[in-house]
């Protein structure tokens, strides 16, 4: 455990990783139980990325309440680690769309642990990265971001994506 103590970067991705993907099972799994107002309540791509987005919500609580020690770029780093995993999903879906990866549970779990990994880097590597005014560029993108998920969450245009 002293190696995940020196580094930081495998400290970040295998916890920060599994508690995302933890979360995301967990939406998943309070979806049947009627929750289906903002929560994900059919199988399709766009529910996959709220799943995403809501993910990163309950690590953003928590690690504000838990931890006192963070960087001044953390809010925007999470939420570009959220973007990575939102381009890397859709890439990959669009990607095997035909081929047998909407069929397998195993592949599109496999789709989120890869993207979780790449997004958990990407934010990482923003946190080492000194911005001014991240916290502001931050929380307008996490009020924009939060807006068009509620607005195709009850406004869905139809397309690929949301059917």
């Amino acid at each position: 455990m002293k190696f995940l103590k020196r580094n930081k970067l495998l400290n970040e991705v295998i916890i920060t990783g599994a508690f995302i993907y933890i979360c995301i099972l967990f939406v998943e799994a309070i979806r049947y139980e009627g929750f289906t107002e903002f929560l994900p309540f059919k199988f399709t791509i766009f529910e996959i990325l709220k799943n995403y987005f809501l993910a990163i919500s309950f690590l953003l609580i928590i690690e504000y309440f838990v931890s006192y020690e963070l960087p001044n770029n953390y809010l925007f780093a999470r939420l570009f680690g959220l973007f990575v995993m939102i381009t890397f999903t859709l890439v990959a879906f669009n990607l095997f769309s035909k081929t047998w990866i909407f069929s397998d549970k195993l592949a599109i779990n496999l789709i989120y642990i890869v993207s979780i990994v790449y997004g958990c880097i990407a934010s990482y590597y923003i946190t080492t990265i000194k911005l001014k005014r991240s916290l502001l560029i931050g929380v307008l993108n996490y009020i924009i971001i939060a807006a068009i998920f509620v607005i195709f969450t009850f406004n869905s245009p139809g397309g690929y994506i949301f059917t």
